[in-house]
């Protein structure tokens, strides 16, 4: 292969690459209901504490804003530690006064919608000056939007404070929606109030321990991330090899190794893939033909399955168009006479890929690829055009 040429390839590729998918596609947002869309499980499962916790705020409860001694440790604790008593009062009667409402805004079926934001988010606050934040609510629009890639990085706990906070903002207490900056005695500003109640019905769920089957999908791997490896192994059918000189059979084997970024829906990747053929003609020669792939493409997630609550939630299919070029290496011999070439190749293909949930980040993956390749030998005189169906089986790992 002759660096100069390959270099130009991949520049154009890239550029090309660029070109498409530089639209706003990258910082797009998706809108979706309360209980999320087929890859929201962890909004699913936030909304799902809340409201279980809602229904269940008692005057009763003897821990409700307080930490037992098993969570003294936790960070939310620490906020509950805090308070005044006057504070702690507080809490107790504004969760038992709101606690119907903030299960009617939990609920799968609520008013609210949810916006996901791809890109740091941040609020104007008094002095003029913007603080960093996870999430805004929008009272009028009666929506929430989140930062996605800091919600997915935030533990379970964290996740469901965070949701609730949001949530209170469209509960009028005192007779006004809360504003974060403004006083709201007896705590120093709303943003402090709100964050108590978050913490509060938190811990206050988690203490109870009545969602184990929530916790159990805390381990379930998750399609929403940015960074993906797959390892596979591939066979290939040669359905249309044109010239027979080649003595090839129909089937060859390989493995690939790539390494896709996908910030959103849309990503890029880039991969190598080894494909080997090994056999005889007639019992008298033996062929053998080594084609090594450099690929760089596109490609595009899609959720289609949806159950609430599940593994299966995040089952997801990858569709791709990839540019490849690389070598081939060829020798067939007889009777220790052999013949051997080497050819530059060209091509692309177009695949699809179907993932599977396992645990802590790993996948399942089944994919099946057509793909166009041409080279010629020019030793051997042979010029190949091939249409391939590649079939993989392998892993992935998301981080």
């Amino acid at each position: 292969m002759r660096p100069n040429n390959t270099l130009k390839f991949l520049g154009r590729l890239i550029g090309f690459i660029f070109l498409i998918a530089a639209p706003p596609t990258l910082q797009a947002a998706t809108f979706i209901g309360n209980g999320g869309s087929a890859q929201d499980i962890d909004l699913d499962a936030a909304l799902a504490i809340i409201n279980d916790g809602s229904r269940n705020v008692s005057t009763d409860s003897k821990t409700l804003c307080t930490c037992s001694e098993g969570w003294v440790d936790n960070d939310l604790c620490r906020v509950l530690s805090q308070l005044s008593d006057e504070e702690r009062k507080a809490c107790r009667d504004l969760l038992v006064k709101h606690a119907p409402e903030l299960g009617e805004l939990s609920k799968r079926d609520s008013k609210l919608r949810f916006e996901w934001a791809d890109s740091p988010m941040s609020v104007r606050i008094l002095n003029n000056s913007t603080r960093k934040v996870d999430a805004v609510s929008q009272v009028e629009k009666e929506t929430i939007i989140v930062n996605r890639q800091r919600f997915f990085e935030m533990p379970l706990m964290f996740r469901t404070a965070l949701i609730t906070h949001e949530l209170f903002h469209f509960v009028k207490i005192n007779g006004e929606h809360t504003d974060d900056e403004k006083p709201a005695p007896p705590f120093k500003s709303g943003r402090s109030m709100l964050d108590t109640l978050g913490a509060a019905l938190t811990m206050e769920s988690f203490e109870r321990q009545s969602f184990d089957e929530i916790r159990d999908l805390e381990s379930v791997s998750r399609s929403k991330r940015r960074n993906w490896v797959y390892v596979d192994f591939q066979g290939t059918n040669h359905p249309s090899t044109p010239s027979k000189r080649l003595l090839k059979k129909s089937n060859s084997g390989g493995s690939s190794f790539t390494y896709a970024w996908r910030p959103n829906e849309l990503g890029f990747h880039i991969g190598l893939t080894s494909d080997t053929y090994e056999g005889s003609y007639r019992s008298k020669i033996t062929v053998k033909e080594d084609i090594s792939l450099l690929g760089l493409g596109i490609n595009y997630r899609i959720n289609p399955v949806r159950y609430y609550l599940s593994k299966w939630n995040e089952t997801h299919l990858t569709v791709g168009l990839t540019a490849l070029t690389g070598d081939s290496e060829y020798e067939a011999s007889s009777a220790g006479v052999a013949k051997k070439d080497q050819a530059k190749v060209l091509g692309g293909s177009g695949g699809i890929r179907a993932l599977m949930a396992l645990n802590n980040g790993f996948w399942l993956s089944i994919g099946a690829e057509l793909r166009h390749i041409r080279y010629e030998y020019k030793k051997l005189n042979i010029k190949t055009i091939e249409n391939q169906s590649v079939f993989t089986l392998g892993g992935a790992y998301g981080f």
